[in-house]
């Protein structure tokens, strides 16, 4: 169940929320300052919020994207090939495109594509972290939005690719 709200919580959330952001604020994203991704994540949480929704595509997709990389990075020993696979696939997504036409038609399809991926190969929570570079990520709060016909669908695709390995060939 956790599984299936993976990539919907976290790419949205970065997204939706990044896009959010920038229209509260009312103005348009600006420049970032001068500010690397230690200093960023040193700032409160608000300040965090606030300075992320001023900076421009390429430094937002440059902050996510650094954190992504770190977290994976760290976590690595006890990730799977097919973890690790689908995140790096997640971690190229992220670019500025991403957050200057977040309802480009392309976007949202390679999203879908991505959602679809990592649906049950990464859980919940590692994708928060891997990919939220807010403390207190709404995703773990979030309960899932997947039917029981999409977590079937894990089932079913989880199922196939653990036995397909020991159906044996008929030999010719």
């Amino acid at each position: 169940m956790f599984r299936a709200l993976i990539v919907a919580a976290a790419i949205a959330v970065l997204l939706v929320g990044a896009v959010g952001l920038q229209g509260q604020q009312g103005t348009p994203a600006r420049p970032a300052t001068a500010i690397t991704y230690d200093e960023f994540m040193r700032l409160p949480v608000q300040q965090r919020h606030e300075q992320f929704s001023r900076f421009a595509a390429d430094s937002k997709a440059s902050m996510v994207r650094t954190h992504a990389e770190r977290w994976v990075a760290a976590n690595k020993t006890r990730l799977s090939s097919s973890e690790l696979g689908v995140l790096q696939e997640a971690i190229a997504f992220i670019t500025p495109r991403i957050f200057e036409a977040p309802m480009d038609p392309q976007v949202l399809k390679r999203e879908s594509d991505l959602r679809s991926s990592m649906r049950c190969r990464v859980n919940t929570e590692d994708v928060a972290a891997a990919f939220s570079v807010f403390s207190a990520s709404p995703i773990s709060q979030e309960k899932s939005r997947w039917s029981y016909l999409d977590q079937a669908k894990c089932w079913f695709g989880w199922f196939a690719e653990s036995v397909v390995d020991y159906i044996p060939t008929p030999h010719k």
